[in-house]
């Protein structure tokens, strides 16, 4: 909690050493928190004779004319600090002395806000977003965080163009995300999918402009801006036969490397952000424990045989890393080649309307796959699902169900299986009670 008090900066003294009671001094405003201090001048002078050191106040006094707005002034100033001091503290960040006097100097008008509108408001906003730590993790924004961003801002600088009027928080209403939904499907063919994540970025800016006492038009809140996408998009996993697949293809070089570092994400449910720190993570037990880059939770993954026959490949360590985009673009050539050429089908939403697509399973691959297939396979093998999250670090069951990639079909196989299992168990336990 603050604590403000105002004082006077000094007691000037004449050339004779005495208080010259008949000059003015400037007032400064204290504010003290956490063993922390910051010195605001709030550019009010009055003389010493007429400084009540006890109310912090200036005396109603004839010498002092202007007392009452002086006092009114201070009054504001203390009730702005304690304001701007309750905003920053509840970003769950230690609030620095030099944070409160910036933001102090924008709500006094001391210093002119570096935006005005949506465009220059998220553009500060992405320049700050190196310096933010995340109150979940405590880590600082992630760099596909921040990427995220940067996508929608270039989204809305592109979409504000085709309006015709300069883009105001006021006029952000029902209409304007009607139209920019209709535009990014329209215009830029984006599926569900990629709507609601622009949509969901653009809120959060929203959000924290608002806890800046910007005044937004309140349909950001509404059905309007909804961030849902309806149904998720359409993804394949690798079950156990196209793993097999993959591991018996002849290749060399770069090849052969993205074709492993696909089998890692397969056989330890890591994210692409993690592949490269598995060769950091402490191993014991045949067991390898690693953070997750992006959420900082704790994982640990057995070392199955066929992961350890890539590390052993590797002189025991896990292959060399390479970009996202590379990575992507040669994957799917490696797995047409080791004959991952299933025909799948399945409907998704393209320029509004619902479409039915047949694919073959390698167009469909990506970094990704590696850590659906693991989900998958695990869930089909029978593994509880609490243990597939501690190994995935999930933190809701529903956000881990939305990796498992069953078709119907495969949930029927699934639950056909189960049934015949009890059936045996049924069966042996009837011998049993026979003998």
């Amino acid at each position: 909690m603050i604590k403000v008090k105002f004082n006077l900066r000094t007691k000037e003294k004449n050339k004779y050493g005495k208080v010259a009671n008949n000059r003015a001094i400037a007032i400064n405003m204290i504010a003290r928190w956490d063993a922390k201090k910051l010195v605001y001048a709030t550019k009010m002078v009055v003389a010493p004779q007429n400084w009540n050191k006890h109310t912090q106040q200036v005396k109603p006094v004839l010498s002092e004319p202007n007392y009452a707005q002086i006092n009114t002034n201070l009054k504001k100033l203390g009730d702005a600090a304690k304001k701007v001091f309750l905003t920053l503290d509840g970003s769950n960040n230690a609030v620095e002395p030099h944070q409160l006097k910036e933001a102090l100097d924008y709500e006094t008008g001391r210093i002119r806000k570096p935006y005005s509108d949506p465009i220059t408001y998220i553009e500060h906003f992405i320049k700050e977003a190196p310096k933010k730590i995340d109150p979940v993790t405590g880590l600082k924004l992630a760099e596909n965080t921040i990427k995220k961003y940067k996508g929608t801002q270039n989204l809305v600088n592109e979409f504000a163009k085709t309006l015709g009027k300069p883009l105001s928080f006021d006029n952000l209403d029902k209409a304007f995300f009607d139209s920019l939904r209709a535009y990014m499907v329209n215009n830029k063919g984006y599926g569900p999918a990629t709507v609601a994540k622009h949509m969901t970025v653009l809120k959060t800016m929203l959000r924290e402009a608002e806890l800046s006492d910007l005044k937004i038009n309140p349909a950001f809140k509404s059905r309007a801006a909804s961030s849902q996408s309806g149904e998720s998009g359409f993804a394949v996993y690798l079950n156990e036969a196209d793993l097999v697949k993959l591991n018996d293809v002849y290749l060399t070089g770069t090849p052969d490397r993205v074709r492993d570092l696909l089998l890692v994400g397969c056989y330890t449910g890591a994210r692409f952000s993690d592949w490269g720190n598995l060769n950091k993570a402490l191993s014991a037990n045949g067991k390898l424990t690693y953070h997750a880059q992006k959420t900082g939770a704790k994982s640990v993954v057995t070392v199955i045989p066929e992961l350890q026959k890539i590390m052993n490949k590797y002189g025991g360590k896990f292959p060399v890393m390479m970009t996202n985009q590379q990575f992507n673009r040669d994957v799917k050539q490696i797995c047409k080649d080791a004959g991952v050429t299933d025909q799948v089908q399945f409907t998704e939403v393209r320029e509004g309307r619902r479409v039915t697509v047949t694919q073959e399973k390698w167009e469909l691959v990506s970094s990704h796959t590696g850590r659906r297939s693991f989900a998958t396979n695990e869930y089909i093998k029978g593994t509880p699902t609490i243990s597939i999250m501690a190994v995935t670090g999930h933190r809701s069951e529903r956000a881990f169900l939305g990796y498992l990639r069953l078709s119907k079909e495969e949930h029927a196989e699934i639950q056909a299986r189960r049934i015949s299992e009890i059936e045996e168990l049924k069966q042996l336990r009837n011998k049993l009670i026979a003998v």
